[in-house]
């Protein structure tokens, strides 16, 4: 036994080699996860990192190009006579202007820093339609200023006449070129628009305020600073610059106060009772209708029904509402020319409440 040899541990042993491979494939696999893992960490918060500078950038270039608004500081002016509001330079003065004739209000613009003068001054001014016998929307008005002009001659050189529309307001400008005696040219700009037959015009040297400050008008409820009228068994509102009257048959009658045979507008009220019954309002409706057909739609729980009477030179429009408690008929008269007025029914129509 003892001459046995000795086992060497260092022999050669297949197995030993066989499992340092594993062990060495396993090492390398290891390092590769390691490796991979931590190059998706990198990558991730890169990617993050560059969304994110991405969405920052994005927003800086959306918030640099938004322009500023240059009319978000300047004062307002607000006429509750004609129902619109405008604004101005904060740097510049309103200074009231007298009314003459049908208009209704007239006002100026004006910088502080400057000696009045016309041209660094916009005007406004509102007059009823019929002011002039030849024009009845604002395309005429212009229309008639550029014949006048070119009729008085002068330094008149040109015009431009276009189409404006912003914040839901139709109308038109015109560009005037006058030349002086000495050979200075000069362009007048002129704004016109209609509204509920009245015509709003602009006015001013060509100037970037007098743009700014057109494109700053907007309407506000025209009904909103009204007169109230109360009746018997309702109450109505009607335009600040009408009067309200009793006429040779003691009806109630309301009409503008400047109104005139040309431009002749009425609005009265006919008749008012209690509604009996389904079949006695169908009577009434007949009475006052006859064989005209007749328009017929509800409004803030009032049954309207009105038409059309032809005539020459005026039109009429019957009308009769109910709350099936009263009834009431009323008549409105205007001059088939200024279809504005029209509008301006609806919106009597629309203030009426029954007690």
């Amino acid at each position: 036994m003892l001459n046995q040899p000795v086992p060497n541990p260092l022999a050669k042993n297949p197995n030993f080699y066989t499992h340092k491979v594993f062990a060495s494939i396993g090492l390398v696999l290891i390092g590769a996860v390691a490796i991979l893992f931590g190059a998706a960490i990198i990558f991730r918060v890169n990617l993050t990192d560059l969304l994110g500078n991405t969405a920052t950038n994005e927003n800086k270039v959306a918030t640099s190009s938004a322009k500023p608004n240059p009319t978000a500081n300047w004062k307002t002016y607000t006429s509750q006579t004609a129902n619109f509001s405008i604004k101005y330079p904060s740097d510049w003065a309103s200074v009231p202007r007298v009314a003459v004739d049908s208009s209704l209000d007239a006002v100026s613009f004006e910088p502080l820093h400057e000696k009045p003068h016309f041209s660094s001054q916009v005007h406004i001014r509102v007059d009823q339609n019929d002011f002039y016998s030849n024009y009845t929307d604002a395309k005429s008005f212009l229309n008639s200023m550029v014949a006048f002009d070119k009729k008085a001659g002068g330094g008149f050189v040109s015009t431009d006449i276009k189409e404006v529309n912003f914040n839901s307001i139709h109308g038109y400008r015109l560009s005037e070129t006058n030349k002086d005696n000495e050979g200075v040219v000069s362009n007048t700009i002129w704004y016109a628009f209609d509204k509920n037959s009245h015509i709003y015009t602009i006015t001013g040297q060509e100037t970037k305020e007098i743009d700014q400050i057109t494109a700053s008008l907007a309407w506000i409820d025209s009904t909103k600073f009204w007169k109230t009228y109360f009746g018997v068994n309702y109450r109505m509102k009607y335009p600040t610059d009408w009067i309200m009257s009793l006429d040779q048959n003691s009806l109630i009658n309301f009409t503008p106060k400047n109104s005139n045979s040309e431009d002749y507008l009425n609005f009265y009220i006919a008749k008012t009772g209690e509604y009996e019954s389904d079949q006695n309002f169908k009577k009434v409706s007949s009475q006052l209708f006859g064989n005209l057909i007749a328009e017929s739609y509800s409004l803030n729980g009032i049954l309207i029904k009105k038409a059309v009477v032809q005539g020459e030179p005026d039109k009429f429009y019957s009308v009769l509402m109910t709350n099936k408690k009263h009834y009431l008929s009323a008549v409105f008269i205007y001059r088939p020319a200024l279809t504005t007025k029209v509008d301006l029914l609806n919106e009597i129509l629309s203030t009426f409440k029954f007690n």
